[in-house]
Parts: structure tokens; sequence; C-alpha cells
């Protein structure tokens, strides 16, 4: 149910409006704490990915650019989990990051045991837990660059659900008029190179930084990527089944989706779409 959590609190808002959209979708979070016997934690975490849909839907439907709209319900939605986790940690008496640390090297460590079942000697399984706390540590440290990156898909994946099926959104479409003629403001490269120097300095912190604005952009220039694949589809005139194949291999294959967001990055420079007599709309 996770990638269809946003979906349901979009459709909810675009057919009910604001106050009765808000009165449905906390009455479903009562039920599932009840479903989920009492577990209000859980349900409020599930909650915060349906609350997201209505702040995506409200975004899209102001006359704000979308890279504008997708930058604001991305932080809207960091806002909401920073808070979860931040209360989270009170009730545990513990810090965010420790908690966050504590919890992926627990999941580390049961990965590590079910390895050990499958034959591994003593000393490997041993070697392989040694390793889990700095892995946990290492996942710490990029969770924001994780968790921004995730929530920009899951909200691009609701909007082109809601385009794709024009009863979800009741009038219109959210976004432009052309998905695959989107492409971000230039200027936002500079936060790729910034991304990349912190990076490459010898602080640990600073490196810490580079590498969540590197996760982050290299999302966005994934999308972009992938409009650039998808205006080139349209206007070879690919059959819908080879370009749905295509666009799964880029999923699948490691290879593929570094080259997909290797173009979406080279093309603030290049602009591949005007080549072929279709601008970008850099919004």
């Amino acid at each position: 149910m996770f990638p269809f959590l946003p979906v349901l609190g979009a459709v909810v808002y675009r057919h009910l409006g604001r106050l009765r959209a808000v009165g449905a979708l906390g009455l479903s979070l009562v039920a599932t704490s009840l479903l989920s016997h009492g577990s209000m934690g859980a349900a409020i975490w599930l909650g915060q990915w349906v609350a997201q849909g209505p702040v995506l839907a409200e975004l899209l439907g102001r006359s704000w650019s979308l890279s504008r709209a997708m930058g604001t319900v991305v932080l809207v939605s960091l806002g909401l989990q920073g808070a979860l986790l931040g209360i989270w940690a009170l009730q545990s008496a513990e810090a965010p990051w420790s908690l966050v640390g504590r919890s992926m090297e627990a999941a580390f460590q049961r990965a590590m045991e079910l390895y050990g079942q499958g034959g591994m000697t003593p000393d490997e399984t041993a070697r392989m837990k040694e390793g889990a706390s700095r892995v946990a540590r290492l996942a710490v440290a990029l969770a924001p660059g994780v968790f921004a990156s995730t929530n920009l898909f899951l909200h691009w994946w609701t909007m082109i659900l809601c385009r794709r099926f024009p009863l979800l959104w009741r009038a219109g479409r959210p976004g432009p008029e052309r998905l695959d003629e989107w492409g971000i403001p230039y200027q936002l490269v500079w936060v790729t190179i910034l991304g990349g120097v912190l990076l490459l300095l010898p602080v640990e912190m600073l490196g810490a930084l580079g590498g969540n604005l590197l996760i982050f952009m290299g999302s966005v220039h994934l999308l972009q990527g992938m409009a650039v694949l998808a205006n080139l589809f349209r206007k070879r005139s690919i059959p819908p089944f080879l370009r749905g194949m295509v666009y799964a291999l880029v999923f699948l294959q490691q290879f593929l989706l570094l080259a997909v967001a290797a173009m979406g990055l080279f093309d603030l420079w290049f602009d591949f779409r005007k080549r072929w007599g279709s601008p970008t709309l850099r919004a």
C-alpha cells in the first residue's frame, strides 16, 4: 500500500474539499490505529504518508512551477518525518541519530544472522557483524538524502498516476501540459557541483552533507533524464510497449540508471530536446 498512500490522500482532498478531507483522513487514522491493536505510532507514521497527498494537491493546484511545488512538498514531508522522529526520540530518551543508528544496526545484525544460517563460517559472520556498525553509521549520515529522494519519487509517482487517470484528480491534470518538456532551472546545477566539492573535502560532516546533496540532486537529474527519454520516444513515435520495457530496464540496471541521470544533468547545458525541436520548459 505504501506507494498509493499519498495518492489516497490527494484523491480524498480533491473530491471532498479541505475540511471534509481532513475529517475523513482523521477518522481513517483512528480506524488504522484500532485495526493495528492500538499501535498509534504505526498509524501516525502511515498517516503522515497519506497527509502528503493533500499537501501535494494543494501546491499543484496553485500557479506554482512544478519544480517549486515539488521542492516545497519534499521539504514539508521531511518536516513531518523529522517531527515524528523527534517525538520517537523524546519517548526513548535518546538522540534521534543514535536511535536511527541503533535501529539500522539491529536490522543489519539480523540480516547477518540470516546469512550465517546459510552456511557462513563463524569467522565470516563475526567480521560481517563487526562491519554492520560502520554500515549503520554511514546509513545514518546519508539518511536525509535518502529520505528526501524517496519523498521526491513518491510525489512524482503520485502526480503521474493522477495525470494518467483523470477521475482521480477530478478536473484537469496536475503539473505542466507536457511532462516530457519539464526541466529544472539551470541555477540548480550549482547545488550538484557544491555536493561534489563537499564530498571531496577531508571533513566528515561536510562530506556527509555533500553526499546527501548528491543523492537528492541525482534523483532530480534522473527525473529530468527520464523526461528527455520520454520526449525522444514521443518524437520518434516509439510504441508504448517498447517504452515501458526501456523504463523498466532503466530502474533494473544500475548502468542505465546512472546513464539516464547523467543525461538529465548534461541536458542543463546541451538542452537535448531543443536540438530535436522541442524546447525545454525550465520550471
